[in-house]
């Protein structure tokens, strides 16, 4: 079946999210606790970026959504809004990166899509203490 574009539609976000929890983090991959966890908080954090940004309701959520633009987004929401460091900003990218992975062989007819999320670069941190601040006579 496909869309009035012309391309295949995407499977059900909230599908291929549980089966990246049950499935591939926990099972295949064998992930611990830990970072199930964190990864969890990084999807509800997105939720709630659809929900507060965008006005979109959870059960409204698509694959076709979840864009480079959108986690783009999201990721500077995190920064911006709820003032979170360039540190996890770079670990919320993790699990969205790692739910690409999946949905490349979940999804593979999107994988432009998923590749495009892939591309995104880690931020660098701005605020590291830098050692050219220190004087010449501190370092003796």
């Amino acid at each position: 079946m496909r869309t009035d574009k012309g391309t295949l539609p995407h499977k059900d976000f909230a599908t291929c999210l549980e089966s990246f929890f049950r499935e591939y983090l926990m099972q295949e991959r064998g992930c611990s606790g830990k970072t199930v966890r964190t990864y969890r908080d990084a999807f509800v954090l997105l939720v709630e970026y659809f929900g507060s940004m965008k006005k979109m309701p959870p059960e409204k959520i698509t694959l076709d959504m979840f864009n480079r633009d959108a986690v783009i987004s999201y990721l500077n929401w995190m920064e911006d809004v709820r003032h979170c460091t360039v540190s996890t900003r770079n670990n919320r990218m993790a699990a969205m990166k790692s739910f690409c992975r999946h949905l490349m062989c979940e999804d593979p007819s999107h994988m432009k899509q998923w590749c495009q999320i892939l591309e995104i670069r880690s931020k660098k941190r701005d605020d590291v203490d830098r050692v050219d601040s220190m004087s010449l006579e501190v370092v003796k």
